[in-house]
């Protein structure tokens, strides 16, 4: 299986309103704040960023579930 690559944050913003859908599951998360990610091959993406079970920020799109982000109503 392929590493993935490492990354760090360049900038936040906020993501109000914003959920991120698992799955085909019917329950959605809520973003904690949109965040600029650098990967160590120089490329950049916009990503979402959660609240984890222990309270620490992750990115939504490191979960294999991840399906979609949901913008707001």
């Amino acid at each position: 299986m392929e590493q993935p690559l490492q990354c760090k944050v360049i900038s936040i913003s906020s993501a109000t309103g914003w959920k991120v859908r698992y799955n085909e599951c019917l329950d959605l998360e809520p973003l904690a704040c949109w965040a600029l990610v650098e990967y160590e091959n120089g490329s950049q993406k916009i990503e979402g960023m959660i609240s984890n079970i222990d309270g620490e920020v992750e990115r939504a799109e490191s979960n294999e579930h991840f399906l979609e982000y949901v913008e707001p109503l």
